[in-house]
């Protein structure tokens, strides 16, 4: 039997397994009756107080932590928001659900898909009355995010007018409720409040025009392009930062169209005016000062989503809504400034990408549970929880497990197991594992095929990658490959399934949305 043939007849037999478990017992008794759950999108975890941030950006978000079970170690499934959704929603990995799409990919894999299980739908069907708040064009309706939702409002405004709306739809409801709250800031282009961006942001560069419409620096756009195409390289020809600088005097005609894409003010002239490209690798001054300065105004636009979560917290709070509401607050994945080579986020799956944070305030027996909890989980895994702790029980068969009776009984330590994302874009695929203290990163595409391993409790941020030929990886080599061959079966099927879920028809406004956020 080949490798291959046997990592299939492996997974196969592990189905099999979990189809052959004896039926659940009845659901649990409910810690919670109704629920709020918060998403940030684009929130890096290492911003937060509480997870050794020491700048008090999320002073709010602290005081909530000190008061709710603080998850150490949460990954997104995906790095960016349709996927990481669409799996925190319905417990399942991306190739399983199928929304793992932009719009210039397949049909059939850009829908949540009707049949699967959700978690809004169940709370909607058991009595809960359910909403959404949204303001990421991507949870749009007709992607299938409404399913489950009595009200699905996508307010106009940024965060303040968002969470002022859930706020009254929650004062306005009887109790039990489920209120879903998706801010899209800190999301490119930072725009934080001009006291925040005071008092955070670092000075700006000494160029009239050194950002596209959507945040980026325009120089660092399109460097990153030129370093993705170098990594694709099979030649092992060293990186050619000369190549890779943008001269506008020796602007090239399809240079200057990508830039017009992304900002259609960009002229030869401007560019010749006001941009000083100077830069030869990570540590050119010039692009420091520019990667920094974008970072600070994203860091003030993290104190500006704490100030107004907070707000809408306390609101809650003083209203008396939240007396017998679990409440959450996460991300759907988080932003890159350059650590790999990338910027923003959708582009791979390191820990700046997919690290995120996860607090659940929840009282037991009139008192808040409190403490950091170890361990890697996924946000695959919020759904069974929520379920179980509404007093639900999630279907069988899904890839994330309930956590709610182990933190009920008072662990903080979660048993070891594996964790996976993974990221479609384009024509390449990358895949991530991350099981105890290590973690395996894959990117490939027709031509390449590039692993790199970490040790993440001695390097966090990803940057010293181990032997990947160490024999001590080989299992984690071997469970990936698994995983590898699973989504490449799932996505298969997907693909070629009868009734699969067109591409939506899209408005011109949505697609103008889309496009200012990057997509």
């Amino acid at each position: 039997m080949t490798r291959s043939s046997e990592l299939v007849a492996w997974s196969a037999a592990l189905l099999l397994a979990a189809c052959a478990r004896p039926a659940e017992p009845a659901a649990p008794a409910p810690a919670a009756r109704s629920l709020v759950l918060v998403v940030v999108d684009t929130l890096r975890r290492d911003r937060l107080g509480a997870y050794g941030d020491a700048r008090g950006l999320t002073p709010r978000l602290d005081a909530l932590a000190a008061e709710s079970l603080v998850f150490t170690d949460a990954t997104a499934p995906s790095s960016w928001t349709k996927p990481s959704v669409a799996s925190l929603f319905t417990g399942l990995y991306p190739a399983r659900h199928g929304a793992l799409g932009s719009r210039d990919q397949r049909p059939a894999l850009q829908a949540l898909r009707p049949e699967l299980w959700s978690f809004a739908e169940e709370l909607q069907r058991t009595g809960l009355r359910t909403a959404a708040f949204v303001n990421n064009p991507h949870l749009d309706a007709t992607w299938g995010f409404g399913r489950g939702f009595d009200e699905f409002v996508q307010p106009a405004g940024g965060a303040h007018d968002l969470l002022a709306a859930a706020a009254r739809w929650v004062e306005a409801s009887r109790e039990p409720y489920f209120v879903y709250v998706h801010l899209i800031e800190p999301h490119a282009p930072y725009e934080p409040p001009p006291d925040l961006l005071a008092r955070f942001a670092t000075a700006a560069p000494g160029v009239a025009s050194p950002f596209t419409s959507l945040g980026d620096p325009i120089e660092v756009v399109l460097w990153s392009r030129a370093y993705a195409r170098w990594q694709r390289r099979a030649d092992g020809a060293p990186f050619d930062f000369d190549e890779a600088r943008l001269r506008p005097d020796l602007l090239k005609d399809e240079q200057l169209a990508a830039l017009r894409a992304l900002d259609s003010s960009i002229t030869r002239e401007t560019l010749l005016a006001h941009l000083d490209l100077d830069q030869r690798g990570f540590d050119d001054p010039e692009l420091v000062r520019r990667r920094e300065h974008l970072a600070s105004r994203y860091d003030a636009e993290v104190a500006w989503v704490d100030r107004e979560v907070g707000a809408f917290v306390q609101r809650l709070g003083a209203g008396g809504h939240l007396r017998d509401a679990a409440l959450v607050v996460t991300a759907d994945h988080g932003e890159a400034f350059l650590e790999h080579g990338l910027w923003g986020h959708q582009g791979d799956l390191h820990a700046e990408q997919v690290d995120v944070p996860l607090l659940l305030h929840v009282r037991v027996d009139g008192a808040p549970l409190r403490g950091e909890v170890h361990g890697a989980l996924s946000l695959v895994d919020l759904a069974p929880t929520l379920a179980e702790l509404l007093g639900r029980r999630a279907p069988q068969g899904l890839d994330g497990r309930s956590l709610w009776p182990a933190l009920a009984a008072g662990a903080r330590a979660l048993p070891e197991r594996a964790v996976f994302a993974d990221l479609l874009v384009q024509d390449r695929a990358h895949a991530a594992l991350r099981r105890g203290d290590l973690k395996l990163v894959l990117t490939l595409d027709d031509r390449t095929r590039e692993l790199r391993a970490y040790d993440v409790a001695r390097d966090p941020r990803e940057l010293a990658p181990l032997d990947v030929d160490d024999p001590a990886l080989a299992p984690l080599r071997a469970e990936l490959e698994a995983h590898l061959a699973e989504r490449a079966r799932q996505l298969a099927t997907l693909a070629t399934a009868d009734g699969a879920p067109a591409a939506p028809a899209h408005d011109k406004a949505l697609g103008r949305q889309l496009d200012a956020l990057g997509y």
